[in-house]
């Protein structure tokens, strides 16, 4: 009786092996469909430029992005005062042997100021044309004071050269504003190598800028001009 059921248990677990060995040897029909829509496709064969694959079997051909950005906004003739020797004619126009004080080339009193670019893209399904939409905006502001030291005379330079307008001790500025761009842009990239994907693209910009130059003016720490 053990000897039948030894037999048994020899003969079914034989006939098991054999019949997971068929079941994996059996080919796969070369003809049924495959899912391709969650498949990664193999690295290689590597050319020396081919196509960016951007995954049209499973669109994911729409991006968006941000960036914060640190800039230091500068503008040029919004010099407002020299310290002009006091040896000159005090009505004499041009100024002249002085030193340029304010927002001059120069200065350090540029601010850095925060801003920021948001935008979004989408690569055309037909031959991936890459077509995007970035948005830049940066605050502007920046102050400046300078003073005669006691030393030499200070003018103004958006003030009239009256006598009575020589006199000037102190005088502040401050520039302000806001501006924004807008880059329509398309490209098309391609793979110059394995690991360099070369994108140029071209497209048009457009730009506002609202900005506001507030200069004041003081003689003998009494009276205030402002342009």
């Amino acid at each position: 009786m053990k000897k039948n059921n030894f037999l048994n248990k020899a003969l079914f677990t034989v006939a098991a092996i054999f019949i997971a060995t068929s079941a994996i040897a059996i080919p796969k029909d070369p003809c049924a469909p495959t899912d391709v829509c969650c498949e990664e496709p193999a690295p290689g064969p590597f050319a020396f430029a081919y196509p960016k694959d951007v995954g049209l079997s499973c669109p994911r051909d729409f991006y968006v992005h941000g960036e914060f950005l640190l800039m230091k906004p500068t503008e040029e003739g919004l010099e407002y005062a020299i310290d002009q020797d006091s040896s000159g004619n005090p009505w004499q126009f041009p100024l002249v042997n002085g030193k340029i004080k304010g927002f001059s080339t120069n200065s350090d009193e540029w601010d850095w100021r925060y801003g920021f670019r948001a935008g979004f893209g989408f690569y055309n399904m037909h031959d991936a044309w890459n077509f995007s939409v970035d948005w830049t905006y940066i605050k502007i502001k920046s102050d400046s004071e300078v003073s005669n030291g006691t030393t030499g005379v200070l003018r103004g330079l958006f003030l009239p050269t009256f006598p009575g307008l020589t006199n000037i001790t102190n005088a502040s500025s401050r520039w302000s504003g806001d501006c924004s761009t807008m880059d329509i842009m398309i490209g098309k990239p391609y793979h110059v190598s394995r690991y360099f994907v070369s994108n140029p693209m071209f497209g048009v910009r457009v730009g506002f800028i609202d900005q506001d130059y507030h200069v004041r003016y003081f003689q003998n720490d009494r009276f205030e001009r402002n342009v």
